[in-house]
């Protein structure tokens, strides 16, 4: 009978670490916002690399489902530039940041 108990506790432990993405998943996770000044455009890989408000760094990859915006605008990748201030939200997928939003912020 401890036998029966002790698979049956295995096995939920298996199945809620599933539910929980502890084992794969389908290997995307949201990492969330960064706001910071862009530093780097690269036209050839479709990335930007961010400075953020404490110092901290980041490199999006830029794709062709990315909202770029400008206040209400949508604006093209070429738009961005060196010194442009933005917020970006992004997730992790296959282990790039690949951005979903990137909005030009005021200062």
């Amino acid at each position: 009978m401890r036998r029966g108990y002790a698979v049956r506790w295995i096995l939920s432990a298996v199945f809620l670490a599933a539910l929980a993405g502890g084992c794969g998943g389908g290997g995307d996770e949201s990492p969330g916002a960064m706001t910071g000044e862009v530093i780097t455009v690269d036209a050839s890989t479709r990335s930007i690399e961010l400075r953020g408000d404490a110092g901290e760094r980041g490199v999006y990859l830029v794709d062709e489902s990315t909202k770029l915006m400008s206040g209400s605008e949508v604006i093209e990748f070429q738009e961005l530039a060196n010194g442009t201030r933005v917020v970006v939200d992004a997730h992790l997928k296959k282990g790039r940041m690949v951005a979903t939003y990137v909005e030009v912020v005021d200062e």
